[in-house]
C-alpha cells in the first residue's frame, strides 16, 4: 500500500485553481438567480508572538464551518458521478462534470447553507491552510518525533491512501454501527437525486446538522475537498471514537476525561490521516472554534502534542485502535505522568507561556475540575 505522506499538503497545493473566474451551468437543485453572501474582508488572523516561543501562534477564522457528514456526502456525491456508480450520471442535463470538485462543493454547500456558504469559500479556505502551513513548517518543534515503536520498528506517520469503500470499511475496523452510517451516507450520495440536510442528518444519525448556528467540536472546514470525501469520513470516526471512549472511561471525572480525549483524538487522527491534518483540525480548527483562555489553550496544545507527537509511538503498541485507546487511559490514569497547574480563566497569558515550556513533553497538564465549570 502506499503511504498517505502528507496528503492534504501535496493535493491541495498542486490541485486547487482559480475556480470563480468562469460560471458554469447551474446544478438543477441550486437556482439560478441565487444571491451570495458578501466575502469577508478578514477571514482570519495571526497573532504573532514577540518572543520565539516553541508553541505557534495563536491562529484564529472567521470562515464558516460543516458537518463533516455533510462535507462527506457533496464530496461523495461528484466522485460517484466521476466512477458512474451514481444514478445521477445519466441525466445529461445536470452537466455535473462541467464542475471541478471545488465547484461543486461550494455550489452544493451554498445550496444547503445560503447564509453560511458563498462563492469563493474554498479560495479562501486554501489561502487560510496555506497561511497555517507557513506557521506550521516554521515550528519544527510540531514535526519532532523519534517514529520509533516500543519494539524499535519505524511507524508510518500516516494509514494508507483511499483505495475502495470496501477496504475503509477493513482498514479503519469499522464497527457495525459505523458500517451502517458508512453506507447510508454512501447510498445517500449515490442517489439519483441532491441529498438535503434532513436526508444526511437521518443517514448519519448526527441531528446537530440540522442546528446551522451550532456545530460539533471538530468540524474543521472546507480545506480539504480536493483530497477526497474519504478524509471526511476518516476524520468523523476518530471524533465519534474519542467521544465513545472518553465517555466510557470518564463519564464522571471531567479532568481526566479531557487530558484524555485530546490526546486520543490526536493519535487517531495521526493514524487514520496524517500528523500534518492532525495539527490543522485540532490545534487550529478545534481551538478557532472552541475559542479558550490561555489557561485551556496551551493545555489543549500541550496534550495534544503529547498524542500526536511525543508518546505517538508508545500509544500505538498493539494491534487496533481500541488498545491504543487501553495504552492512553493506562498513561493517563498514571498520576505520574501528568503535571498540575494552578491556572485559572483568569491567569494572564504570559504566565502560562512561561509555565507551559517548563513541562517535561513526556507528562500532560491538568488542572483544577473547577476550570471546566
Amino acid at each position: 500500500m502506499k503511504k498517505f505522506k502528507f496528503v492534504a499538503i501535496a493535493i491541495l497545493a498542486i490541485v486547487l485553481v482559480t475556480m470563480q473566474s468562469c460560471k458554469k451551468e447551474e446544478i438543477e437543485t441550486i437556482p439560478e438567480n441565487k444571491e451570495y453572501n458578501d466575502r469577508s474582508d478578514m477571514l482570519y488572523n495571526i497573532g504573532l508572538d514577540i518572543d520565539n516561543d516553541v508553541m505557534p501562534p495563536i491562529i484564529t477564522s472567521n470562515l464558516p464551518v460543516f458537518p463533516l457528514e455533510v462535507l462527506y456526502v457533496v464530496c461523495k456525491e461528484y466522485e460517484s458521478v466521476v466512477d458512474s456508480t451514481s444514478s445521477k450520471s445519466i441525466y445529461k442535463n445536470r452537466h455535473i462534470l462541467t464542475y471541478s470538485k471545488n465547484e461543486y462543493a461550494e455550489s452544493r454547500l451554498i445550496d444547503l447553507y445560503p447564509n453560511k456558504a458563498y462563492v469563493g469559500i474554498v479560495e479562501d479556505s486554501q489561502d487560510f491552510y496555506d497561511s497555517v502551513m507557513n506557521v506550521y513548517n516554521s515550528y519544527p518543534y510540531l514535526e519532532g518525533s523519534t517514529g520509533y515503536g516500543i519494539n524499535g520498528a519505524i511507524l508510518p506517520d500516516e494509514e494508507s491512501e483511499y483505495i475502495s469503500d470496501e477496504n475503509e470499511v477493513n482498514l479503519l475496523e469499522m464497527t457495525v454501527n459505523e458500517t451502517i452510517r458508512f453506507e447510508a451516507m454512501n447510498s445517500l450520495a449515490r442517489m439519483s437525486g441532491f441529498a438535503t440536510l434532513d436526508d444526511i442528518s437521518k443517514a448519519s444519525g448526527n441531528t446537530m446538522i440540522l442546528q446551522q448556528d451550532k456545530f460539533d467540536w471538530v468540524f474543521f472546514g472546507m480545506v480539504a475537498v480536493i483530497v477526497g470525501s474519504y478524509v471526511y469520513n476518516r476524520a468523523k470516526i476518530c471524533k465519534d471514537r474519542a467521544l465513545e471512549k472518553t465517555d466510557e472511561y470518564y463519564k464522571n471525572d471531567v479532568v481526566k476525561a479531557d487530558v484524555f480525549r485530546h490526546i486520543f483524538v490526536n493519535v487517531l487522527l495521526r493514524n487514520d490521516i496524517s500528523k500534518t491534518m492532525a495539527y490543522f483540525i485540532m490545534d487550529v480548527c478545534y481551538e478557532t472554534l472552541n475559542p479558550n483562555p490561555p489557561c485551556h489553550l496551551y493545555m489543549d496544545w500541550h496534550n495534544n502534542y503529547v498524542g500526536r507527537v511525543k508518546k505517538y509511538s508508545t500509544f500505538k503498541a498493539g494491534n487496533g485502535w481500541e488498545k491504543w485507546g487501553q495504552n492512553v487511559r493506562n498513561y493517563v490514569n498514571n498520576t505520574n505522568n501528568g503535571v498540575y497547574k494552578s491556572w485559572t480563566k483568569d491567569t494572564v497569558k504570559k504566565t502560562v507561556k512561561k509555565e507551559e515550556k517548563n513541562v517535561d513533553d513526556n507528562k500532560y497538564i491538568y488542572l483544577n475540575e473547577n476550570q471546566f465549570k
